[in-house]
């Protein structure tokens, strides 16, 4: 095939803006202007968001005396236990959004467990982690 716009024949030459985003698997391109949801289930941010839910009615309902206490029944660093049991608290709309595989492309687990504070108020929460425009 021959491209007739182009000097070489079969060279195809075009120009997109774009960014890199570090993952856990590696190396993202994000091309700009381009769909910015990610295609797939994210299968290690769905359970995470599962156990939060799971740990925080465990402390909710009297299973679990303390934060401590929950996170050595279930071997993990309390941090952990800690960064976990704040996803019980998303809006609904994310936590919908994360099961279908709709949440933005660069949220993932370990960015989620980074937020040093992440908002109580469901707006701010979109704002922060990508769901508006």
């Amino acid at each position: 095939m021959r491209c007739q716009f182009c000097a070489q024949p079969d060279l195809i030459t075009f120009s997109l803006p774009f960014s890199f985003r570090r993952r856990a698997r590696g190396e993202k391109l994000l091309i700009a202007g381009g769909n910015s949801l990610s295609p797939n289930p994210d299968t290690q941010l769905i359970t995470a968001v599962a156990l939060g839910h799971r740990w925080f009615s465990e402390l909710t309902n009297g299973s679990n005396a303390s934060l401590s206490e929950l996170a050595k029944r279930h071997s993990v660093d309390r941090a952990d236990a800690s960064r976990i049991i704040r996803l019980a608290l998303l809006a609904p709309d994310i936590v919908e959004a994360i099961l279908k595989g709709r949440q933005p492309r660069d949220l993932s687990l370990r960015r989620l467990k980074r937020l040093t504070n992440l908002p109580l108020v469901w707006e701010e929460q979109r704002q922060v982690l990508g769901f508006t425009s």
